[in-house]
């Protein structure tokens, strides 16, 4: 029998990760463990995977450690062990080995709080008013601010953002391609939807260059003309940062595209918002054309939106109502569903 190698479990789990769909940087991370997990089994004088012991579990953990030149957080630490448990779940679930050897260790417990990383309201208005908006490159990011803030996207995704992305009419901005190649509809508060409005009308226009012209469907611009990055997105969080402590004379912890994130999810649900709903505004479920966000349609999705964000001061809330609202809502998608079945039978 030919031995399960690096190679081939390699080759088994991209293979698997491409067919599940899985984002391009997640097949990388989990690769690249993989490949480090090799390295450490080189040591051991491991050459088939069908060998791995749940001590190897353990001590590829403590040889990251040790070899490590600048050190490793546990939170990275904590990754490394997911990725592997994931790796040999893969490889079980192909039926390449018996049994995970993973199945039953007990993973690294990093010790982070999102609350640590979660800004007060009173936090985030202090940020937004200290950008100073009356320049074109201090509105842009400003209105940066007020989309990771009012809506919740991440920072990839804004990046991503092209110009028809954006639902005027609606009042909805469009994701493509998000987490796990997964497209969403959000909802666009008016405090978002007037910056937004303003910026595409009076802002961008400046940024648009003769020269890019391959960028002139992003959404956000850099000063020259191109698709705001990565790199750019950290700068500018590293200025506003800077700004802020010099006008309150206090430092934020933590200070991210991430922790606006955070905040958002946070905030919605400190104000009464479902935790469901909540899960569905930041992507973390599929949508489909004809059920948009498991039975819940945009326009409830508005309307939770609008209740709970701290910027739209709407924060009535009735839980028996809003329940009522459900039921009947897919107390009438059923009945639909079931209409059209039987149209369809007697067509038949």
């Amino acid at each position: 029998m030919n031995s399960l190698n690096y190679e081939t479990v390699r080759m088994i789990v991209s293979d698997y990760m491409k067919y599940g769909n899985y984002a391009e940087r997640t097949i990388d991370s989990v690769l690249k463990v993989l490949k480090q997990f090799n390295v450490y089994l080189a040591v051991r004088k491991i050459n088939d995977y069908r060998d791995v012991t749940q001590a190897e579990y353990y001590g590829f953990l403590e040889y990251s450690e040790e070899t490590s030149e600048h050190g490793i957080k546990k939170t990275t630490l904590s990754n490394y062990g997911g990725i592997l448990r994931k790796i040999f779940s893969i490889l079980e679930e192909e039926e390449k080995i018996l049994i995970n050897p993973f199945n039953n260790v007990d993973g690294i417990k990093a010790q982070r709080s999102i609350r640590d990383s979660v800004l007060t309201e009173k936090q985030m208005e202090e940020i937004l008013n200290s950008i100073d908006a009356e320049t074109p490159l201090g509105f842009r990011d400003r209105t940066v601010f007020e989309m990771l803030y009012g809506t919740g996207i991440r920072a990839r995704e804004l990046c991503g953002l092209e110009i028809y992305d954006f639902l005027r009419e609606e009042k909805m901005l469009f994701i493509r391609n998000g987490k796990g190649r997964k497209d969403r509809v959000l909802p666009i508060g008016n405090n978002t939807y007037e910056y937004l409005t303003r910026y595409i009308r009076d802002i961008r226009p400046k940024f648009l260059s003769r020269r890019n012209k391959a960028y002139a469907k992003y959404l956000f611009l850099n000063s020259y003309g191109k698709k705001l990055a990565a790199g750019s997105l950290k700068e500018i969080f590293r200025k506003v940062r800077e700004n802020y402590t010099k006008l309150n004379h206090t430092e934020i912890k933590v200070f991210s595209p991430h922790v606006i994130r955070h905040t958002f999810a946070t905030h919605l649900i400190n104000a009464g918002a479902d935790i469901r709903e909540v899960q569905l505004l930041l992507g973390h479920s599929s949508i489909k054309s004809t059920e948009v966000y498991l039975n819940l349609s945009t326009r409830h999705l508005k309307e939770v939106y609008e209740k709970y964000h701290p910027l739209e001061n709407e924060l009535y809330f009735d839980a028996v109502e809003r329940e009522k609202y459900i039921f009947d809502l897919l107390k009438n998608t059923a009945l639909q569903r079931t209409q059209k079945f039987d149209e369809k039978g007697k067509s038949a």
